[in-house]
């Protein structure tokens, strides 16, 4: 400000004057890098650091004017850099000392930080007492007068020399004024070392580890620096570094000490020790640092096939009898040991084998703890034990793979339980929504004709046919679980009765002709003629597990044929006194089996005819599957893909329990397909000849091979979206709901029945059959930014939770994540109509951003109640 700088600045003139000098004469600017600079601050003269640069201001005529200032204070960062590297220092290679000359170490340490530590001298506790009056050694230290006497014992609670401050330290730092008159040291002949200034402060830090008093440290502060909160970090980290290595070497050495007097004490009472040893059943030896085998006791020779005269080769074991990969680990202990190292073990594998109670044989594993002997400070031989752990090792596999089971059987169970309440649910959802529109199905005609008579029965008559068709549905799951379960218990049972294997496949087609016919399927039944058995006309089996199979791998077909364009299934069937497997075709994969297959026609219940194998398969012209999908296809719970639940439904338990059932009957279930091209399901059973004949029974005439005509379905097809129906005016309870609804359903059972239930309530229903579709019809409504309005009102959205393609969540996270980009006018109110109640899926379903769940099933009214409910309380907030 006008001043020249050596008026203003007179303490560091002769620091900054060469670096404005050096600008002025290059004309450049000149960089000040962490710069020592002794200011005064607040009456108190303080080492700082700094960096900046020092930029010339120049003149009209090339002369420099001036110069313009840029510093910025670095004083923390440099003390920080500096303790830092003191306390590296102190911290490495710690181990290597013992507690002797651990104290050495760290004062070589402290005397690399003259400047932050200008005067030390250490104490360290060589004999602890109970009451707290410890005896204590003083040590060298830093700037200490030639004449201290050094290795002097005082007690901690004495009244002399430096006691009192220790003892008033003995529990936390403890920082004081500088006072020479403190202690016994004659002051006047401290070096100090640093800036070479008698420290304003002393600083008395306990080495505390827990309750345990391992010493003291007295340090000088540095004159320098103020008693800020730096400093007091400084002192607090000084403790912990010094404690530490202290704490760690001292407790080496006790350990050490502990070892060496329990080697001491069995060399006194060798003779006993070694009677134990022998007869011990843990393997026990002695070893020279060459490898020589100095003794060792009979476990260990019966444990690795010790033979006298073969010596190990650097190592506990003979390396031939160790499994390769553990060899490393032998050899690491073999080398820390003999180089006096501590008590170290591994875990090592023999070749051998131990044979658990259950299960396979596992390696031997043994656990090796080594010591050193040592004598005199060297270590003289090797002693170890070994000790066979392999029936624990088992069993801790064991247990873990139970665990591990019992987890898989937990998440197996909630996967059916939730595939299982979905199967059930959807179908008696319709059911309840057509039965209560059939109760009132006359309810909104006011004076009723005899054609609204005729119109009620005939929606009534279809009505009740779609609740037989779900009733079905629902007797097949109940049956499957059922077999399941009798499966799990053992008590699935296989009951003989004469029948044929015409009629086995006239009952199995009985269940099945309708829902072929629905779907526009044609069928077609061909009886074969092997050349060893021309004609078989009664069969000894059992003939109701034999239907079951059938339906379901007829069922299986329909599912995945009805969607193709050629809608093709056919059954072939017969019966063969050969080797089963040779009458199919050589690519059928068959299905694997842990179990061996049960003959149940040895019982004397199945008569004494000739044994005779009935043969089917069924094949189809649906999806099919890859070679790895076939992998799956019987196992429990499990489809060909995570898709075919979603597309197609089911339980996943239907070919299990087929696989179980031709098992119990002496034979096999397997499935050869090309995916893209269909699927051929094969099985075979064992029977017998029956002793009596009975009228043979035909298939549809007395043609072997017959096709059965498709009738094609009614109206009821997928529905379009969007497909915009204006509903009547009437509900069936009177009660007319002016709502615009879209409904977004796979279904089409349940998608129609709702539509239709709907609309007598007198609601505007549009129809969506997945995600994806209701997500391009709210782009065309009023709800839609940019649509200004315009387009279809929507009130509601009652969105279904599984759906191909975009299942209910994805889709109800989509329309949140445009909500909140703003591409909504206002929120839409979307209600999961799912059959997905269990307390976890509802959170789900609200943490999607569903606005109210409605489980599956429901009567319309309830539903519409719920709507209006949710309408109102959203015209009120």
């Amino acid at each position: 400000m006008g001043s020249r700088f050596e008026d203003v600045y007179p303490e560091i003139v002769g620091a900054i004057g060469p670096i404005l000098t050096q600008a002025e004469v290059t004309r450049m600017a000149s960089p000040v890098i962490d710069l020592p600079l002794i200011v005064e601050r607040n009456d108190f003269w303080e080492e700082t650091f700094f960096n900046g640069n020092f930029v010339p201001i120049m003149l009209l005529d090339g002369g420099v004017g001036g110069f313009a200032n840029n510093v910025q204070e670095v004083t923390k960062q440099i003390l920080s850099e500096r303790r830092t590297q003191m306390f590296n220092l102190m911290s490495a290679s710690k181990d290597q000392f013992t507690s002797t000359s651990v104290y050495g170490h760290i004062t070589s340490c402290l005397n690399t930080n003259k400047l932050d530590v200008p005067f030390a001298c250490l104490w360290k506790v060589d004999t602890e007492n109970d009451d707290g009056n410890h005896e204590l050694i003083r040590l060298d230290g830093l700037g200490l007068p030639a004449t201290t006497e050094v290795n002097q014992r005082t007690k901690l609670l004495d009244n002399i020399g430096f006691m009192p401050l220790l003892a008033a330290a003995r529990k936390k730092i403890t920082t004081i004024a500088f006072d020479k008159n403190l202690g016994d040291l004659d002051w006047e002949y401290v070096t100090w070392g640093g800036h070479g200034k008698e420290p304003q402060f002393l600083t008395c830090v306990p080495l505390l580890s827990g309750e345990r008093l391992y010493g003291f440290l007295l340090v000088g502060n540095n004159p320098l620096r103020p008693l800020d909160d730096a400093h007091h970090q400084f002192m607090a980290n000084l403790q912990n570094y010094v404690t530490s290595a202290v704490a760690a070497t001292i407790s080496a050495d006790e350990a050490l000490q502990r070892n060496q007097k329990l080697q001491d004490q069995l060399i006194e009472s060798e003779r006993q020790i070694r009677y134990m040893a022998q007869n011990s059943d843990i393997g026990m030896i002695q070893l020279g640092l060459d490898g020589n085998l100095i003794w060792a006791n009979e476990h260990y020779r019966f444990m690795v096939n010790h033979e006298d005269g073969r010596k190990p080769r650097q190592t506990f074991i003979d390396e031939a009898q160790l499994l390769e990969e553990d060899h490393i680990y032998a050899r690491e202990v073999w080398q820390q040991v003999r180089q006096g190292e501590k008590v170290k073990t591994a875990e090592l594998r023999l070749k051998r084998k131990y044979q658990p109670p259950i299960g396979e044989s596992i390696p031997m594993t043994i656990i090796l703890s080594a010591v050193p002997y040592v004598e005199s400070g060297h270590v003289k031989s090797i002693m170890a034990c070994l000790t066979e752990v392999s029936r624990l090792k088992w069993a801790e596999s064991w247990q873990a793979q139970l665990a591990q089971n019992a987890k898989d059987a937990r998440s197996r169970q909630s996967e059916f339980t939730d595939a299982i309440s979905h199967e059930v649910r959807n179908p008696l959802s319709a059911i309840l929504q057509l039965a209560d529109g059939i109760v009132e199905s006359m309810t909104h005609i006011q004076t009723p004709t005899m054609e609204d008579y005729e119109g009620c029965v005939k929606e009534n008559v279809e009505a009740a046919k779609v609740i037989l068709s779900c009733a079905r549905h629902q007797k097949r799951i109940v049956d499957d679980v059922l077999s399941l379960s009798r499966m799990d218990y053992a008590s699935l049972s296989v009951s003989p009765v004469a029948t044929s294997p015409d009629k086995i496949v006239h009952e199995a087609l009985q269940l099945v002709r309708a829902d072929a016919a629905a779907n526009a399927i044609s069928l077609r039944i061909v009886q074969e003629h092997f050349s060893d058995v021309h004609i078989v006309d009664q069969v000894i089996c059992d003939s109701l597990r034999v239907v079951q199979i059938l339906v379901n791998l007829l069922s299986n077909a329909i599912k995945f044929t009805k969607e193709e364009a050629t809608r093709t299934l056919t059954l072939r069937y017969g019966a063969t006194s050969l080797e089963p497997r040779t009458v199919f075709s050589p690519q059928i994969m068959w299905a694997p089996s842990q179990e061996a297959t049960h003959d149940p026609t040895l019982l004397k219940e199945w008569g004494e005819g000739k044994p005779v194998w009935l043969a089917f398969t069924v094949h189809d012209t649906g999806l099919g599957m890859t070679r790895e999908q076939l992998g799956r296809v019987f196992k429990r719970f499990e489809q060909a893909t995570i898709k075919t639940s979603i597309n197609y439904n089911g339980s996943g338990l239907g070919l299990f329990i087929s696989q179980n059932l031709t098992k119990r009957q002496g034979g096999e279930i397997g499935v050869d397909s090309t995916s893209g091209v269909g699927s051929t399901f094969a099985f075979y059973i064992k029977a017998r000849h029956a002793e009596v004949h009975s009228e043979h029974l035909t298939l549809n005439g007395d043609a072997a091979s017959t096709d059965i005509k498709p009738v094609h379905p009614n109206s009821n097809g997928s529905v379009k979206m969007p497909a915009r129906v204006k509903g009547s005016s009437k509900s069936a309870s009177n009660k007319t709901y002016n709502l615009h609804i879209l409904l977004v359903e796979d279904n089409i059972v349940n998608q129609q029945v709702l539509r239709k239930q709907l609309q007598k309530a007198g609601c505007t229903v549009y129809v969506a059959n997945h995600g994806i579709e209701a997500l391009g019809f709210l782009r065309k409504t009023s709800l839609w930014t940019e649509n200004n309005g315009s387009g279809f009102h929507l009130d509601v959205i009652l969105m279904d939770w599984e759906m191909p393609v975009m299942d209910g969540l994805t889709c109800t996270r989509e329309i949140r994540t445009l909500e909140n980009a703003g591409r909504f006018a206002t929120h839409p109110e979307v209600l999961a109509v799912t059959a997905n109640v269990r307390s976890e899926q509802v959170e789900i379903a609200y943490a999607a951003g569903m606005d109210a769940v409605v489980p599956k099933p429901f009567v319309v009214s309830e539903l519409l109640q719920k709507i209006s409910e949710r309408m109102t309380d959203k015209q009120n907030s």
